[in-house]
């Protein structure tokens, strides 16, 4: 029963014509109170943002870039939450949370036919705030990840 649930739900999301059809994905939730959303549509001559909402104002981390990848689990201390890390990266790039523990980073995608089926995945990953060490006196940084995403370029 489950099975065919499953794929009338497919077909339903793959037949269903809707002009506004975003080919953009989230995967799962995020640890550490971290979540990636996306704004806009992945299309030629357009820009799309990915959003992070994080719990951590003001602090340093990255993105990621690449392509997906079977989600592995990272190594942690008993007292860090479960993180993975879901992308093959090819790209990182420093970033800073604002006064909300927010960031945006806009993707623009240029007007090239040859980018149409493109697939780019992207990951955030923020230093989790003092006090999580493990029990260890000075041990206070340790990385927490959000949830992975997914976008394919379309006409």
């Amino acid at each position: 029963m489950a099975a065919l649930l499953a794929l009338l739900l497919l077909l339903g999301s793959v037949l269903t014509p809707s002009a506004s059809n975003a080919q953009h994905w989230t995967y799962g939730k995020g640890c550490g109170g971290l979540k990636l959303s996306w704004e806009g549509e992945p299309r030629l001559n357009s820009v799309v943002a990915a959003k992070l909402t994080s719990p951590n104002a003001n602090t340093c981390g990255l993105v990621t870039f690449g392509w997906p990848w079977p989600c592995q689990k990272l190594p942690t201390c008993p007292l860090d939450p479960v993180c993975y890390a879901c992308i093959f990266p090819v790209a990182t790039r420093p970033i800073r949370t604002d006064l909300y523990g927010g960031f945006e980073h806009p993707i623009g995608i240029p007007n090239d036919p040859q980018l149409i089926g493109l697939c780019l995945a992207l990951q955030f990953w923020l230093m989790n705030p003092p006090g999580d060490g493990c029990g260890k006196p000075g041990a206070i940084w340790s990385v927490c990840s959000s949830n992975p995403g997914w976008l394919i370029v379309q006409a």
